[in-house]
């Protein structure tokens, strides 16, 4: 079976505008192995066609620290694992028990949006979630002034600080001065604290929900009858550590061989292509050689 790659979540093994086929009749006799590429039905819409690496199968655990893969506790070998960025890991931060985080993870964080939606709701029931990331930066932040903090000290001055705000940034801002003044005491100096509440402002990832759990995913245990799928990509790829487990019965089959690769601008990853646009754009493709990546035909994915 044939198929076109839109993203880029399986950089580099897969690139963004790639026509890969599928070979069907692997998985009929036999489960997928972890460091198998598998085509399978995105599991929360039951008809998108995804490409994903299997990292581990039932019955074994998973787990991501600093953006190392561990299966069983043991850290992996991970040769296809890119990274598109060298921001140091996010840390989680989140507290759940392994009970709770495993139900979440398995019931795709009950809702349509994964994980990432499961902890922001968290967050805004519990702003002291978001106030840990604010406190674990600053102390980074104070250290590039030669200022010493401990770190657990200031996170339960920041979170306990009782401090308001309209907006997310201004109670960040008002519970970090809050907090500095509790751990610092009679040290405190709005003229030396102030400006490394700033950068801590802006030093916290935007997005430090979604980072988190890619670079520091906690340990979940893969049901029965299920795999754990994660792109290549390892910062750019939206896969088991959000949107949780793959059924079996959902695997396609096995990708074999790129048979097309083209430069043009890929498709919009939220609108996929049909089989027509596919054909069509491979016939135009015809007339514009210099858009064909003629040395990426051909290689094999197993």
């Amino acid at each position: 079976e044939a198929h076109a790659v839109p993203t880029g979540s399986m950089i580099p093994t897969i690139i963004p505008q790639e026509y890969l086929l599928a070979e069907k009749l692997s998985y009929r006799f036999s489960d997928p192995r972890p460091g198998d590429v598998v085509v399978f039905k995105y599991p929360v819409d039951g008809k998108t066609d995804y490409v994903k690496r299997c990292v581990a199968s039932a019955g074994q655990t998973v787990e991501v620290r600093d953006r190392v893969l561990y299966i069983d506790g043991v850290a992996v070998p991970d040769s296809h694992a890119h990274f598109s960025n060298n921001n140091k890991p996010v840390p989680f931060l989140f507290h759940f028990s392994p009970g709770e985080w495993q139900e979440a993870w398995e019931n795709r964080g009950y809702s349509p949006n994964g994980m990432s939606a499961y902890l922001a709701k968290k967050v805004r029931g519990n702003p002291g979630e978001y106030l840990k990331y604010f406190a674990y930066y600053a102390v980074e932040q104070a250290a590039k002034d030669n200022i010493i903090i401990d770190r657990d000290s200031l996170t339960h001055a920041v979170i306990t600080s009782k401090a308001e705000g309209n907006t997310w940034p201004e109670f960040a801002r008002n519970s970090l001065l809050a907090g500095f003044e509790r751990v610092l005491g009679e040290n405190f100096s709005n003229e030396t604290i102030v400006p490394i509440i700033e950068r801590t402002i802006h030093s916290v990832p935007p997005a430090f929900i979604g980072l988190a759990i890619a670079d520091n995913f906690p340990k979940v245990t893969i049901p029965k009858d299920m795999i754990m799928c994660m792109g290549d990509n390892r910062c750019e790829s939206a896969d088991s550590r959000y949107w949780g487990p793959v059924e079996l019965s959902r695997v396609k089959g096995r990708p074999v061989m790129l048979y097309y690769s083209l430069v043009n601008k890929p498709p919009d990853p939220g609108n996929p292509p049909t089989m027509l646009d596919n054909v069509l754009v491979l016939v135009g493709s015809i007339f514009r050689p210099w858009d064909i990546r003629f040395h990426r035909f051909f290689k094999l994915l197993f």
